[in-house]
């Protein structure tokens, strides 16, 4: 039982008792495995072309804090400085 939820959560692949108890050889086990799992990737939904993508919680972030900064000088996470 311990093998198949560690398989499962290592893995991503559902093995029942029977199929631990069909393969009981390390390498049939690792065999069936193989062919359990899927190399099909997800597609990806095309999206409408926006005006302006929306803001990550990150970027909110960031926003916010030079909101409430008191003087625009001041710059968050600026690596380098360029001159122009």
């Amino acid at each position: 039982m311990q093998v198949a939820n560690r398989v499962e959560e290592q893995l991503n692949i559902h093995i029942s008792l029977r199929d631990l108890f069909t393969h009981v050889q390390v390498a049939s086990l690792a065999a069936y495995l193989e062919s359990q799992v899927s190399n099909e990737l997800p597609l990806i939904e095309k999206v409408e072309p926006q005006a302006f993508d929306p803001l990550s919680s990150a970027q909110k972030r960031l926003d916010l804090i030079q909101n409430m900064q008191s003087s625009a000088t001041i710059t968050y996470n600026m690596p380098l400085y360029l001159a122009y």
